[in-house]
C-alpha cells in the first residue's frame, strides 16, 4: 500500500496555517495523519472528510475536504502526493 504524502509548502497554504487556532491546528494535523493511512481509492470515498472535487484545469484536479466544524482545505493530487494549496473558514469560499 502506498500511503499519501503531503506537501504543505504552499505560501497561501502556510499563510492561513499560522492563522489557524490550536483547536483547528489540532484537527487539521488529525485529518493528515487519517489521510497518510490511505490510498488514493480509499480516500476518493471515505465519508468522513466530504471529499469533493471542485474544478479540474487540465490533469489538475482540486479537491476540498472538511478538517472540522468551521474549516475546508484545498489541495490537488501530484502522482502520491496531496499538495496544499489553502484553508477556508468560510466553507462556500472553497469552492470560489
Amino acid at each position: 500500500m502506498n500511503a499519501i504524502k503531503i506537501d504543505i509548502n504552499n505560501p497561501d497554504f502556510l499563510t492561513e496555517w499560522g492563522r489557524l487556532q490550536l483547536k483547528e491546528h489540532q484537527a487539521l494535523i488529525s485529518t493528515f495523519k487519517k489521510i497518510q493511512q490511505y490510498t488514493w481509492q480509499q480516500l476518493y470515498i471515505v465519508k468522513g472528510l466530504h471529499w469533493e472535487k471542485i474544478t479540474s484545469t487540465g490533469e489538475t484536479k482540486l479537491y476540498s475536504f472538511r478538517f472540522s466544524q468551521k474549516y475546508r482545505a484545498t489541495g490537488y493530487r501530484d502522482n502520491n502526493i496531496l499538495v496544499m494549496v489553502n484553508l477556508h473558514v468560510d466553507h462556500d469560499s472553497a469552492y470560489k
